[in-house]
């Protein structure tokens, strides 16, 4: 308990970015990025913003990959029917990772 209470209590610094994300077709939004790397000088705010939207624009991709194959929703009931599936995303995986 005491572990529970002295994590419950601890202090992170973090740096807010604010940016705002553009997508043709789609209304601009504001979006604040919480970060931990602090030093402005090392990590300035536009390179931040800028890997914050290649990240954002990888995992739209992953989500229309999961989509197009429907893995984006687990329908197995059963762990061999799970294993089954692990498989194929194992196979999708092996030739999705060099294209990246």
């Amino acid at each position: 308990m005491k572990m529970y209470l002295s994590l419950f209590f601890c202090q992170l610094s973090v740096r807010l970015i604010r940016t705002l994300i553009t997508a043709k077709g789609f209304r601009t939004r504001k979006v604040t990025i919480a970060t931990t790397l602090l030093d402005a000088g090392l990590y300035p705010a536009d390179t931040l913003r800028e890997l914050y939207a290649r990240r954002w624009n990888i995992e739209l991709h992953f989500a229309q990959i999961k989509t197009t194959l429907e893995m984006d929703v687990l329908r197995c009931k059963t762990p061999a029917m799970i294993e089954k599936r692990n498989g194929k995303r194992g196979r999708v995986q092996f030739h999705v990772e060099p294209l990246l």
